[in-house]
């Protein structure tokens, strides 16, 4: 925003002419224990933009001190759970802390840390003079920056909705936003405009918590009355969020996601009625939900919609959006983490080693800065983590699961502050989870290979040691069964009975034990979304161990 950029040339104007080495940090207040670094700037670096957005919760020390005084200061070597702001300042360094209030509000607070023993009263005057001049500038900011945390919020509560009853939904509503992400800064929208239709694209799908799932899981062809349901999810948005004044914007973005330029889309707005953001959210929605597989057909392939989206140029898209857009699809759907970075609001889980044991701790992405990305603890380990310590992060997309590894900047029992490393560390592979239950395995098509192909509809009793998303391992000391037999998978892992076909890919003869990898194939959304409760279920209880 314009009036950051401001902002930043009145500090740089007060501190250039500082010779001593110093840090300044410009803080946003969130409540009593947490705050927003906005800015921060080091005397040899100039200001560090891959530390702003960076929330961090305040000692109960500190706090006391904050509440009680305007001004203080504080002197020798910081304390602090955030070594990455304070490790290079030792014991003749004085921290100067100055707090900005307007209305009777304190809204945020500079830091001012020199290595220095005594702080020069001319620097101080200095300091104290900059927080008047920008104390109306920086309450504008804040202002805008509470409104936009409370409009992410609003939306994520929303998805996490249907989260459970439709993981579909809630992966691709991220996948959406991803892509609308990447799609609006190559054509050049501000960064506000950028994050509404984020957001919008977060919520657009939320109107089908109102729609029965026999008729979104229907397999064939839609009844009229059944269409009109389908067709009315979008406007549904409108009673949930109940004329909500923050997130007015987002809807009228949301709202419009199946309408087309021609006018043959859900409500038949034509490319004048629609904005520009409407029109990118579109395009991504259509896009992600042919890619992604569905209970009735297999995902397309990249170059299958790029085609399709060519010969919809100018058609049913906008011309210059598809051009956009059919450059990026390829790189987004091959490794879109690595093109995109972590969003606010994805489930993600903390893997480190530590004392010879592994631990795991779940989590939610709180902020993604460059490559800082903050985690809120849901889970609690007994194992904590410490400044510097290696972490892999592992982030779901539904069939999918991304692995990074990051170094720990800060870590408190609520949240932990990351830096992501080289992305090459990204990589992509099924979601499984290790778990011993029984399952029951009826043969549909067994053949010659098989040791009895009179096994065709008989019940198998076999243990799972490996269940996925995708396919899952099990054993089987009586009954060996071949590559290609057809079966159908009857399981009980967390309560729900499961019904899941599946194809036979692997076989290994272990000694008179028989280890089977089964494919699943023809997976309607309904088992889907139980075999996503259970490993969700099963991934809590080890964390919480």
């Amino acid at each position: 925003m314009d009036l950051t950029k401001g902002i930043k040339r009145a500090i740089e104007d007060v501190l250039k002419g500082i010779e001593s080495r110093f840090r300044f940090n410009l803080f946003f207040v969130l409540n009593d224990k947490q705050h927003i670094l906005y800015l921060c700037y080091d005397s040899d670096s100039g200001f560090l933009d891959e530390f702003s957005g960076i929330k961090l919760f305040v000692s109960e020390q500190f706090g006391e001190l904050l509440r009680a005084r305007e001004r203080f200061k504080i002197h020798g070597k910081v304390k602090s759970n955030y070594p990455f702001l304070y490790e290079d300042f030792g014991e003749q360094s004085t921290l100067y802390v100055r707090k900005l209030s307007l209305y009777s509000e304190f809204f945020a607070f500079f830091e001012f840390l020199i290595e220095e023993p005594i702080l020069k009263p001319e620097i101080e005057t200095g300091i104290d003079g900059l927080a008047d001049r920008l104390l109306e500038s920086l309450h504008e900011v804040y202002c805008e920056v509470l409104k936009e945390i409370s409009k992410r919020y609003i939306c994520l509560d929303a998805l996490n909705l249907i989260k459970t009853a439709r993981p579909r939904t809630f992966y691709h509503s991220f996948r959406v936003g991803d892509l609308a992400v990447i799609i609006s800064e190559e054509f050049g929208l501000d960064d506000k405009r950028v994050k509404n239709l984020y957001f919008s694209a977060l919520i657009h799908d939320v109107g089908e918590i109102w729609i029965p799932n026999e008729i979104l899981d229907k397999r064939g062809k839609l009844t009229e009355d059944e269409m009109e349901l389908v067709k009315s999810h979008p406007m549904n948005l409108k009673h949930i969020f109940l004329h909500n004044p923050l997130v007015e914007d987002v809807l009228e973005i949301a709202i419009y996601h199946h309408e087309r330029i021609d006018g043959s889309g859900y409500y038949g707005l034509t490319a004048r009625e629609l904005s520009l953001e409407s029109k990118i959210l579109s395009i991504c929605e259509f896009v992600d939900g042919l890619h992604t597989d569905r209970p009735d057909r297999a995902g397309l392939k990249k170059e299958e919609i790029v085609e399709l989206l060519k010969d919809m140029r100018g058609k049913v898209f906008d011309k210059e959006l598809v051009d956009i857009s059919t450059t990026i699809i390829e790189k987004f759907y091959g490794n879109y983490l690595e093109l995109d970075g972590i969003k606010s609001g994805k489930p993600v889980v903390l893997l480190f080693y530590k004392n010879g044991g592994l631990h795991l701790i779940k989590g939610v992405v709180e902020y993604s800065a460059g490559r800082n990305v903050g985690i809120s603890l849901s889970t609690e380990e007994e194992e904590k983590l410490k400044y510097k310590d290696r972490v892999r992060v592992q982030i779901p997309t539904l069939s999918k699961i991304a692995d990074i590894t990051a170094e720990v900047l800060s870590a408190t029992d609520e949240m932990v502050n990351l830096l992501i490393l080289d992305s090459r560390d990204v990589e992509d592979k099924p979601l499984e989870v290790h778990w011993e239950f029984e399952i029951l395995v009826i043969p549909l098509r067994v053949s010659g290979g098989s040791l009895n192909s009179s096994l065709e509809k008989s019940i198998i009793k076999m243990r799972t040691y490996i269940f996925g998303t995708k396919s899952l391992l099990a054993k089987s000391r009586d009954v060996k069964l071949s590559i290609g037999d057809t079966v159908l998978i009857k399981a009980r892992p967390k309560g729900e009975l499961i019904s899941i076909p599946a194809v036979v890919s692997d076989v290994i003869d272990d000694g008179g034990i028989y280890a089977m990898r089964f494919e699943y194939f023809g997976l309607n959304e309904a088992e889907d979304a139980k075999i996503h409760r259970a490993i969700y279920s099963r991934e809590v209880a080890l964390s919480s161990r």
